[in-house]
């Protein structure tokens, strides 16, 4: 007894470290059982909460996030065992350092966020918890308009890596966390969601358009959409997934944040297929009535000449059956250039439905012209030929 005692010194001193009986005398059986390490299974994002599937991964989207767990022995004795601790994602496992450890007789609760702060591409913002009501807040939290589409596509990429955004950090959280016990011991797994929102245009050509002979080709020139607000501040104020009324209130936008112009500026030719050249992270806020879309192509044909077209219209012309940018929805611009006009249509929709189905909106009949409205009635048109 005194040689495995003396063997399992370390191991002891490890267990006391999540210890809720106070002194603990073992011996050699007792340690394995004991020394059992708190471990982090990957987290999964766009789900309700409470519910888990196999599809959406956290580690798709973050390699860090914060914790905040702690330790509980019968309502009495409350320890901090993490306190905004970074997790980090490495080949294919979750860690952290130092490690702590199940005790049988605790109950544990575990809240998260991604990424961790430390993890941003620039930015200043502060991640708090309430130990009240363990609801998470997010200060400072700012956009630069971080385009995914640089390079158009057929998809939405839906993941904002440092890649791909360097600017813009994807905060996302568990709003009701995990509650556990010590003798359960599982690996912790959280179901987050996206806190921010996510803006989106994609554009084709008629196929009559796309089929006359006379025509060369299109040339996106430029697309801006602004001024949005770039700032502000999240405060969760619900454990269950919010109604879309119910996440405006956790957003504050001050009068005075600075105001952002998303901008597409690399030319790109559009065909007669769907592709997405714009995606975008957006604060949640009121759409503002002085806010544009202005979409510039030129159209240049078989005998050189060449003309410019410049479209505009009010933002909330084109989303006019919300008046609000809301946490987790992605919100959609279509837009088909024909012949004679340019058509439209605004599809706002769930980030999850994108994981749901292999059938994604940009594979749905959203062109056909009985679904898309005339620019010619809400927005303005200038041609200029060269």
């Amino acid at each position: 007894m005194i040689k495995a005692m003396t063997r399992l010194a370390g191991l002891t001193m490890a267990c006391g470290l999540a210890a809720c009986g106070g002194e603990i005398l073992i011996d050699e059986p007792q340690a394995e059982a004991c020394v059992v390490p708190i471990v982090f299974d990957d987290g999964f994002l766009d789900h309700a909460v409470g519910t888990r599937a196999a599809i959406n991964p956290l580690s798709d989207h973050s390699t860090t996030m914060g914790v905040w767990g702690w330790q509980t022995l019968e309502d009495i004795s409350h320890t901090l065992l993490f306190s905004n601790h970074p997790i980090y994602y490495s080949a294919g496992e979750w860690t952290y350092s130092p490690l702590r450890y199940w005790d049988s007789g605790c109950t544990y609760r575990f809240h998260a966020y991604a990424p961790h702060y430390t993890d941003q591409k620039g930015g200043h913002a502060e991640v708090r918890i309430n130990v009240v009501d363990y609801h998470l807040s997010i200060k400072g939290v700012q956009i630069k308009g971080d385009n995914l589409q640089t390079v158009p596509s057929a998809q939405q990429k839906n993941v904002f890596s440092t890649a791909l955004a360097p600017h813009d950090v994807d905060w996302m959280v568990a709003r009701n966390g995990q509650l556990t016990t010590g003798n359960v011991r599982p690996q912790v797994a959280f179901t987050l969601q996206h806190v921010l929102a996510k803006l989106n245009v994609r554009l084709r050509l008629s196929d009559a358009l796309a089929a006359d002979p006379g025509l060369t080709k299109i040339t996106v020139d430029t697309l801006s959409i602004g001024e949005l607000a770039a700032r502000g501040r999240f405060d969760q104020l619900y454990d269950a997934t919010p109604s879309a009324d119910g996440t405006e209130e956790e957003w504050t936008v001050p009068s005075w944040t600075p105001q952002l112009t998303y901008l597409r500026q690399e030319p790109c030719d559009a065909n007669n297929k769907w592709q997405y050249i714009m995606e975008s992270l957006l604060i949640p806020q009121a759409i503002p009535y002085e806010t544009e879309v202005r979409l510039v192509y030129t159209a240049t044909y078989s005998d050189a000449r060449k003309e410019q077209t410049t479209y505009r219209m009010p933002l909330r012309e084109v989303f006019s059956t919300v008046s609000h940018f809301v946490s987790g929805n992605s919100y959609t611009i279509s837009f088909l250039i024909a012949p004679d006009a340019i058509l439209f249509d605004a599809e706002v929709d769930s980030w999850a439905e994108h994981f749901e189905t292999a059938s994604m909106k940009s594979l749905k009949s959203l062109g056909s012209l009985g679904s898309l409205k005339s620019l010619g009635a809400l927005g303005s048109l200038e041609k200029i030929n060269n």
